[in-house]
Formats: structure tokens, C-alpha cells, sequence
């Protein structure tokens, strides 16, 4: 059986229910010195709802606006702004300020992540209805306060 006209059933199922990034930030990835680069003079960039771009890519396409800038094939990328729908996957943060730094460069990193959620307590969770403890001093010793109120 070929399968060839199901493809686009392939590939990450909670990429396709949650959907992508509106924007591929790989395009602001730099070629070598070709004149034919994406924004060229771009110096701050901000986007909301990240999901896709791992803290990986980020890292690259510093690395790769800042070497290409120290070639003057492009302006510096001075400012990131970027608010993610995803948890941190990891600090890149002073990699990338030494990187700037080692190139001349300022940069201003502004990575914005959820917050973590807490443990899932639906329905049939054995802790439904329970409060959300920090610590077991919080619940220990059990105390009986509600059959006096």
C-alpha cells in the first residue's frame, strides 16, 4: 500500500493539534555572504507564542547573526524578546551574553517561559480535591479542626 498520499498524517501529533510557529525563525538563519539573506538589517526581534523554536535554535541564530554581523554581512541581533508556550528546555542565557560580549556586541535577551504548572489533580486523581502542599509540614501532624468549626 503506498502511503505517500497520507504524509501529512506523519510528523509531531501535538505540534499539529497545538500548531506550529506562525513564523520560521530558521529563515533568519544566515547563508554564507549571499545578498539574498532575510532581514538583513535586523536588529531587535520580538515574537509571542513560541512553541517549536527550542532554546537550541535560539542559541544557533545568535551564533549565527552574531558571526555573520563580525563578517558584515548583517547588522548584530540586539535585542531578543521571545515569549514561549513551552517550559525551558535550557539557559542559554550566558552562553549567549558572553558570545555578544566576545564579539563586541551588546545583547538584550528577553526570554519569557509559562510558569511551571502544578501536577495534574483531575477528576479521578487520587488527590482531587486536595490542597496543593508545598511540604509535608504543611499536612503533618494531621489535625481534626474542621469537626470543631
Amino acid at each position: 500500500m503506498d502511503i505517500g498520499c497520507l504524509s501529512y498524517l506523519v510528523g509531531n501529533p501535538e505540534e499539529d493539534i497545538l500548531g506550529g510557529d506562525v513564523f520560521d525563525f530558521n529563515l533568519l538563519i544566515i547563508q554564507g555572504n549571499s545578498s539574498q539573506n532575510v532581514l538583513p538589517k535586523l536588529e531587535f526581534l520580538e515574537a509571542n507564542g513560541i512553541r517549536g523554536f527550542t532554546d537550541e535554535d535560539i542559541l544557533r541564530l545568535l551564533t549565527n547573526r552574531i558571526d555573520a554581523a563580525l563578517r558584515g554581512v548583517v547588522s548584530p541581533l540586539r535585542h531578543l524578546k521571545l515569549q514561549m508556550l513551552r517550559q525551558r528546555q535550557r539557559d542559554i542565557r550566558e552562553e549567549a551574553f558572553e558570545l555578544a560580549r566576545s564579539a563586541g556586541f551588546e545583547l538584550k535577551l528577553e526570554l519569557i517561559y509559562p510558569p511551571e504548572s502544578p501536577p495534574y489533580r483531575g477528576r479521578l486523581s487520587p488527590s482531587f480535591s486536595y490542597p496543593l502542599m508545598v511540604s509535608l509540614q504543611e499536612a503533618w501532624p494531621p489535625t481534626l479542626d474542621f469537626l470543631f468549626e
